[in-house]
């Protein structure tokens, strides 16, 4: 998690909108606890009822032998208890989706932090409310064996549930900020803006030799739109966010008309939730940007530029800002028929599945999750690697 506290303050502003942001979080973290509580409660008592089934644990010395098993549930209970974890992750989506607009400049919600509050109450729970799920065992000459029986699971369901419980904030987290993107300021992007006297597809040939690229860590792909204008940029999956302009413009010089192009150039840090530029960032930018002038100095025919307001470079700063705030919205726009194909199916197979845990038909509701997510382990990191080239 890259958010610091220096940060978060700078982030968010004023105590006030501190304060805000933080009762946000406690608010969600306390109704998530509703739903995995439930959660919770209906496993032990599944556990409870199918250790009381199994027969009388035997003591040795008074103790339960460390090679007794601890007892699993019925494929019947394991199902309702996977589409119960599937609710309550879909309940945590909503409300930190839901909280995180109430917030000033839709600052985020982590759904991670809100599974801290949910793991606190687990812990909670696990030192001093487990001992109710002991009192379900009927009184007799085996009431004993079977507590301890029935103690030998609880820790093991807390510590397994806990776990579970950190990875689902973060890939709550994940699926928050690709729906509502992340928090971004204008001030929060350096910029630059320089008159290149040669054209975009010069400027850009010479920013993609295989030397340059590679010092500025950018992409092999561009966007070339129909009016001229090039887009490059550094791989997504750095910190560091570069992304450079190269636009067409005319000139006149000598009598000749030419085409030069107005390179902007903006950078800021990408963290978890939003964006900031750190000391360390803008020393990086400033050392990018001097390279760049350093490449077109040293050709065999050096490129002359000249250093332009920064107002040039606002269009690429907004571009930048709505992509960083869009979240999948921009991304539905450009959806291609195949992709609303396999989109409008994956939502398809969840709700059938659900219809089959409602019928019983658990196998079946297994099948098609599990079939959903084995095509999205094999689509998305395609998709990612994909992004970020």
């Amino acid at each position: 998690m890259n958010l610091h506290v220096k940060d978060t303050a700078a982030w968010l502003g004023n105590p006030y909108e501190l304060f805000r942001w933080l009762l946000s979080i406690l608010v969600a973290g306390v109704v998530s606890i509703v739903p995995y509580s439930v959660i919770s409660d209906y496993y032990l008592r599944s556990f409870v009822s199918q250790s009381l089934l199994q027969p009388p644990p035997v003591l040795v010395n008074g103790t339960l032998p460390t090679s007794y098993p601890v007892v699993g549930l019925t494929m019947n209970e394991y199902g309702w208890l996977a589409f119960g974890f599937v609710i309550a992750f879909l309940i945590g989506i909503v409300l930190s989706l839901g909280m995180s607009r109430l917030v000033p400049d839709r600052k985020i919600v982590p759904p991670f932090f809100m599974m801290m509050i949910v793991l606190a109450w687990f812990v909670y729970s696990g030192i001093f409310l487990s001992g109710q799920y002991l009192n379900l065992v009927p009184p007799g000459p085996n009431a004993y064996a079977y507590q301890l029986a029935i103690l030998r699971g609880i820790p093991l369901w807390y510590f397994t549930a806990g776990t579970l419980l950190l990875t689902v904030g973060v890939v709550q987290d994940s699926a928050v900020t690709a729906i509502l993107g992340i928090s971004a300021q204008d001030d929060n992007i350096v910029r630059i803006s320089m008159r290149v006297f040669a054209s975009p597809e010069d400027v850009k040939n010479l920013l993609m030799l295989s030397v340059v690229k590679d010092r500025l860590a950018l992409s092999r792909k561009f966007d070339k739109k129909v009016d001229g204008t090039i887009y490059l940029w550094r791989s997504s999956r750095r910190r560091y966010v570069f992304q450079i302009q190269l636009k067409p413009t005319k000139a006149v010089r000598n009598g000749a008309e030419l085409v030069d192009t107005i390179m902007s150039v903006v950078g800021f840090e990408r963290r978890q939730y939003y964006i900031t530029t750190t000391a360390p960032f803008r020393e990086s930018f400033v050392g990018d940007i001097a390279y760049i002038e350093t490449v077109f100095k040293r050709t065999p025919k050096p490129t002359e530029y000249s250093i332009e307001p920064e107002s040039n470079a606002q269009q690429l700063v907004d571009e930048a800002i709505e992509e960083l705030r869009g979240g999948i919205s921009p991304h539905f726009e450009r959806l291609s028929t195949l992709g609303w194909v396999k989109l409008i199916l994956l939502v398809a197979g969840f709700g059938i599945s659900g219809f089959f845990f409602y019928t019983k038909d658990y196998t079946s509701a297994l099948i098609l999750i599990g079939s959903a997510v084995l095509y999205l382990a094999v689509e998305l990191p395609s998709r990612i690697r994909a992004r970020g080239e």
